[in-house]
């Protein structure tokens, strides 16, 4: 495992998440999901995705990042299923959230 061990915003990340994270901040997330405090990137990976990810993720799973109040970047790599399942817990608790494309 390659975890970002430096202090700052991705420290305990793989080291592939400051990419991605470019890629929230250009807008290029495939969905988007938010409450008052919390906005979650989402990344359906792809084949494009399998050589920057080898071993750490597969095409077909989906990267989910977030930034918390005190500015850390943090990610969780979920099956098709486990994202389904995350979607329908957030709008079970939180019926408020707001999908984005």
């Amino acid at each position: 495992m390659n975890i970002i061990t430096d202090p700052g915003k991705y420290e305990g990340e793989q080291w592939y998440v400051p990419e991605y994270w470019e890629k929230v901040l250009d807008g290029k997330s495939d969905q988007t999901i938010s409450d008052d405090t919390t906005q979650y990137s989402l990344f359906r990976l792809c084949a494009e995705d399998a050589p920057v990810l080898k071993g750490y993720a597969d095409p077909g799973e989906w990267l989910i990042l977030w930034e918390d109040d005190q500015g850390f970047v943090h990610s969780r790599v979920m099956s098709n299923d486990a994202k389904k399942r995350f979607v329908n817990s957030v709008n079970t608790i939180h019926p408020g959230w707001m999908w984005i494309y």
